[in-house]
């Protein structure tokens, strides 16, 4: 994917489709019931006490999705890639985009695997 930078040099960035990591993580037939159950017991619980917010799901603009939808998050990483050899440091500066499903329980959600990039841009 070419990509501008603010002086108008060209440079390119790497896209990884987010619909195919999905389909890689929700293939799982295991996982998908484990979400769904984790999502029911999020909203069982904030039905039970109003003043607790489980998921983001349960915030004023959560309420507007419905059961069918999967909430996901993005991050941003900037990193420095640098040869510990040379006498310039950070010189080649990156971003990484990154998500994580909300919906997935938090057993699953610290670990590395359920943390997917999406692009990495110089």
């Amino acid at each position: 994917v070419p990509v501008l930078s603010a002086g108008g040099d060209s440079d390119f960035g790497y896209f990884i489709p987010i619909e195919n990591s999905l389909s890689l993580i929700l293939s799982s037939q295991q996982l998908c019931h484990e979400i769904l159950a984790n999502s029911h017991k999020q909203q069982t619980l904030t039905n039970l006490d109003n003043d607790l917010m489980f998921s983001i799901r349960e915030s004023y603009h959560g309420l507007a999705l419905d059961n069918n939808h999967l909430l996901i998050q993005l991050y941003i990483d900037d990193i420095g890639l640098t040869n510990p050899l040379g006498s310039k440091r950070d010189r080649h500066k990156m971003s990484m985009i990154y998500f994580t499903l909300e919906d997935i329980p938090d057993t699953y959600r610290s670990k590395l695997d359920f943390t997917q990039l999406v692009a990495i841009c110089e």
